[in-house]
C-alpha cells in the first residue's frame, strides 16, 4: 500500500497551534448578535407556522435569546432544565 505525502496531515506543533478561545468568546450571544442574520419579524414569522411542538419551542427559545433574556431565564419560562 502506498501513501501520498499530500494524504497524511502533518503534525503541528504547539507554536503552530491558534491558541484556545477565552471563556467569553465560547458564551452564546444574545441580543442583537445571536443570530445576527435572522430578523425578528422572520423569527416570528417561523414560530406561526411551525406545527412541530419541539420545532417550535426551540424557535420561541430562539426570540427570547435574540430578545436579550439569560438562557437561566428562559428555561424557567419554558420549564427545562439548563
Amino acid at each position: 500500500m502506498v501513501f501520498h505525502m499530500d494524504v497524511i496531515p502533518k503534525k503541528q506543533s504547539p507554536k503552530d497551534r491558534r491558541p484556545e478561545e477565552s471563556a467569553k468568546e465560547k458564551t452564546l450571544g444574545s441580543g442583537p448578535g445571536f443570530m445576527p442574520n435572522v430578523s425578528m419579524k422572520r423569527l416570528l414569522r417561523s414560530v406561526r407556522r411551525e406545527n412541530n411542538t419541539v420545532a417550535r419551542d426551540r424557535l420561541l427559545a430562539c426570540r427570547y435569546r435574540k430578545e436579550g433574556w439569560s438562557i437561566r431565564r428562559i428555561c424557567e419560562i419554558m420549564r427545562t432544565d439548563s
